[in-house]
């Protein structure tokens, strides 16, 4: 399902130059949760302040993790079309740990205000932790094993010799 809503954003632009308009992201929506290793769509459009669409501006969407860096090779450019509208596409990587995010969105046109939204990225669970998983499950199967046997000796009756009879006559 896609909203359809502007989101918080968080305005940027250059000391001293004047907006001409603002980028808004449709997608993804603020909060929104992501598993390491999928595809992040950002959609949205660049405006004027009537609201009217810009075409031809260069934007570009980048991961920012939660101390405001750059995750590296996590990225997409292109322009806004006719309708001011753009998409593009944040491949995350599967060894990317889990955490809040942001998805920035920014333009090289300094008179384009700039758009973040907050997602939440899952780790992926890796195969490497799988020979681990399964050496602890045989020594707990192993624990469980000598427990029953333990067990099974203490309840079993244990046999007695026979009393002593009379001595060799």
């Amino acid at each position: 399902m896609i909203a359809q809503a502007t989101l918080a954003l968080i305005v940027l632009t250059s000391a001293g130059a004047h907006a001409q308009g603002s980028i808004f992201v449709s997608v993804p929506a603020s909060g929104d949760l992501f598993n390491a290793g999928e595809t992040i769509f950002v959609a949205g459009s660049v405006r004027d302040f009537n609201g009217a669409p810009i075409a031809g501006v260069n934007v570009s969407a980048q991961l920012m993790d939660a101390r405001g860096f750059t995750v590296p090779g996590v990225g997409d450019s292109g322009r806004s079309g006719t309708g001011g509208t753009f998409a593009l596409a944040l491949d995350l990587p599967t060894s990317l740990p889990g955490g809040s995010y942001a998805v920035f969105v920014s333009s090289p046109n300094a008179t384009i205000n700039s758009a973040g939204v907050s997602v939440r990225i899952v780790a992926r669970y890796t195969s490497e932790v799988t020979p681990y998983l399964w050496g602890a499950l045989v020594v707990v199967v192993v624990l469980a094993l000598l427990g029953l046997f333990a067990l099974f000796r203490a309840t079993r009756p244990v046999p007695r010799p026979p009393p002593p009879g009379p001595g060799p006559q």
